[in-house]
């Protein structure tokens, strides 16, 4: 659905942009550079008929993603592995978890967009707080969100790291929407997720909810914070 709307928009419009300072990415054509499609002849995959989605998920299965993670990496890859095994002709990745139904289980958000790899370089460029011993924190997460929009993207999703070059999913312009909240409204969702605990669970979730509550819209899911200041923070609200 998502695909076949950006088709129609890019159809009616010509997209310019500014990437003269992002020399050494590469879009792939499906993760770690497989191609978007890997069905053999006569499968039922067909992939114009995908679609993003939420699932649940074991909280045994991803693990070591719990409501108090702490090896953010390795739970990153957890969730895009456990997406890619849930469907191989759709799904090329996830974030989460976003949330926690009950205590043996997590919502997770599995992504069709194809990949790509981008120096780890320009995640430092966009945000010189993203470090590589933290590739998967919050200022990381700022970092591609403001390097994708220079890609044409409204948002990205770091999903690993191999040496110096970072694995992201980027959503087409349009998808994600910047929205702003106050401290005091992502509490409202998560009573955990304050300025001094950015990079808890508690924040990941509280995003999450506050994205689906917001009035007259249609978004499934929330990542970030991707931008904050001592009174609020921007979330990127994605549909």
């Amino acid at each position: 659905m998502r695909a076949a709307l950006a088709v129609a928009l890019l159809s009616g419009c010509s997209l310019v942009t500014d990437t003269s300072d992002l020399a050494g990415g590469v879009r792939d054509g499906g993760v770690d550079g497989a191609p978007a499609d890997t069905s053999p002849p006569g499968d039922t995959c067909v992939p114009d008929e995908c679609a993003s989605d939420l699932h649940v998920v074991k909280l045994a299965d991803i693990a070591p993603c719990s409501a108090s993670t702490t090896d953010n990496l390795g739970c990153r890859g957890k969730i895009a592995a456990a997406c890619k095994a849930l469907n191989p002709c759709c799904y090329k990745g996830g974030y989460g978890p976003l949330d926690f139904p009950n205590a043996a289980e997590a919502a997770i958000y599995c992504l069709i967009e194809a990949p790509y790899t981008a120096p780890f370089s320009e995640l430092t460029a966009a945000n010189g707080s993203c470090v590589a011993t933290a590739p998967a924190s919050r200022e990381c997460d700022r970092a591609a969100h403001l390097s994708s929009l220079k890609r044409g993207h409204s948002t990205a999703i770091l999903q690993s790291v191999s040496g110096a070059n970072a694995l992201l999913i980027g959503q087409d312009t349009g998808v994600a929407t910047e929205v702003t909240a106050t401290w005091g409204d992502l509490a409202k969702h998560d009573p955990g997720c304050t300025l001094a605990t950015l990079e808890s669970q508690a924040c990941t979730t509280a995003v999450h909810r506050f994205c689906l509550a917001q009035p007259d819209t249609d978004y499934l899911f929330g990542y970030g914070p991707v931008a904050w200041t001592m009174t609020g923070a921007t979330v990127a609200c994605i549909w």
